[in-house]
């Protein structure tokens, strides 16, 4: 049977797929997906007009700090967590794992801080961009970063899809209305804009993540046990993938660090953040589908064909849509000074749609707690992105960010796809 016609008769049966259940939750979350891009890029415009392509580059090179310092920070109780939920089916215990969980998400808080504290004091290139007193005041968002990251890994692990769009799409619609705010009635203001911006990003993310953590319900009976129990699969589980997460999330984390270290401004690292924001979709589609199949994966020795061929297909005509419409787009709402943010598009939108089909078959493999395959996976990722990073960006800048993104989405996709098709044959331990 060829391509087309398998991907005819999938189409054919779509109307049968999304009236199920799993079918409504790929709607509900790949929806909210797909309106968070038309709202981060009129968000995205307001604050680079609002503050301007160095104010702009400023507020991405913060972001990508405490990016950073989350991969670092977390030690793999989130997975943990994530794991405790994939293996548990009674409702009140589920809740109990809630409340452990996020207990040490306040443990890893208080010791990012301190990491975060002493990085801000001592930093020199803070200090030639002046950014040291804002980004120490900046110090207690960390909490949110966190506290979004717990979202991700234990409400994907419970199935709880409406809650996972809700944390996806709400904060980035309100802090919408903010900047439009703050556009429209500051525009004579003359100070601290940054912290403006900055503060009303980290609120709206509060202000939702405190609706749906309520939502849960979670329980605090048997927290030592809980917590105990929380221990143990961080030790089998979640801390092979912090690992793993180190050194392939770190990497990515860092090339806009490294982007601002080696540029004279921070420019470079707001056309690199653009093109990056625009190719993250791509890598949002069959990590949408994964992820709203994660629970149900756990019970199947292989992923269904038809679905995996669906997800390519859709992947690679978005990709091509994207390299039609992102030009002239950049240069109405942008303007011709963000050409550069096109042409590292190019590079970057491939590397993120082959991290995205990665991360389908990555999603397979933590449902069924592979997590020293998805660890070794990330290892081997990591290491092309380090040496295209440190090779590249010191010469290139934002260039050899982009190329690395890349070469790491070709390695990442090839070598979960090698640990899924052994996993399928039963070759190995993983």
């Amino acid at each position: 049977m060829t391509v087309a016609s398998l991907i005819r008769r999938e189409f054919g049966q779509c109307k049968e797929r999304f009236g199920s259940e799993r079918g409504r939750q790929v709607l509900i979350l790949l929806s909210a997906n797909i309106l968070v891009l038309p709202i981060g890029v009129l968000t995205n415009i307001l604050c680079v007009r609002y503050l301007g392509v160095v104010g702009y580059g400023n507020y991405s090179f913060i972001n990508g700090i405490f990016t950073f310092a989350i991969v670092i920070s977390n030690f793999g109780f989130f997975q943990a967590g994530n794991r405790a939920l994939v293996v548990t089916e009674d409702y009140s215990i589920r809740q109990e794992y809630y409340a452990a969980t996020f207990i040490c998400l306040l443990l890893l808080f208080a010791a990012m801080s301190i990491l975060l504290f002493l990085y801000g004091f001592l930093d020199p290139n803070l200090k030639q961009k002046r950014l040291s007193t804002f980004f120490l005041l900046t110090i207690p968002s960390g909490f949110a970063y966190l506290w979004a990251k717990y979202f991700e890994s234990m409400l994907q692990a419970d199935n709880r899809i409406t809650e996972l769009a809700g944390v996806s799409l709400l904060p980035k619609l309100l802090f919408l209305l903010a900047c439009l705010s703050l556009y429209l009635g500051t525009q004579e203001f003359s100070g601290g804009r940054l912290g403006l911006i900055w503060w009303a990003h980290i609120a709206t993310q509060l202000l939702v993540f405190a609706w749906i953590f309520y939502r849960l319900r979670p329980s605090f009976h048997h927290l030592g046990k809980r917590l105990r129990e929380i221990l143990h699969f961080n030790r089998t589980y979640g801390f092979h993938l912090y690992l793993g997460a180190v050194f392939a999330l770190g990497m990515s984390s860092l090339g806009t660090v490294l982007i601002g270290y080696f540029g004279s401004d921070t420019s470079g690292v707001a056309f690199y953040s653009l093109a990056i924001m625009f190719s993250t979709p791509l890598s949002i589609i069959p990590n949408t589908i994964a992820t709203t199949h994660y629970r149900q994966f756990s019970q199947l020795k292989k992923i269904p064909s038809k679905l995996t061929w669906l997800t390519l297909f859709i992947s690679f005509l978005s990709l091509i849509a994207l390299w039609i419409l992102l030009p002239p787009f950049i240069h109405f709402f942008y303007g011709a000074e963000f050409e550069e943010a096109v042409r590292l598009n190019r590079w970057t939108s491939a590397g993120m749609m082959l991290y995205g089909i990665a991360d389908y078959f990555n999603r397979f493999l933590g449902a069924h707690g592979l997590g020293k395959a998805i660890r070794n996976g990330a290892f081997f990722t990591s290491l092309l992105l380090f040496i295209f990073n440190l090779l590249l960006i010191p010469k290139y800048q934002a260039f050899g960010a982009a190329w690395g993104v890349l070469a790491a989405g070709i390695g990442y996709s090839l070598i979960m796809l090698f640990y899924y098709t052994s996993y399928k044959k039963g070759i190995g331990t993983l």
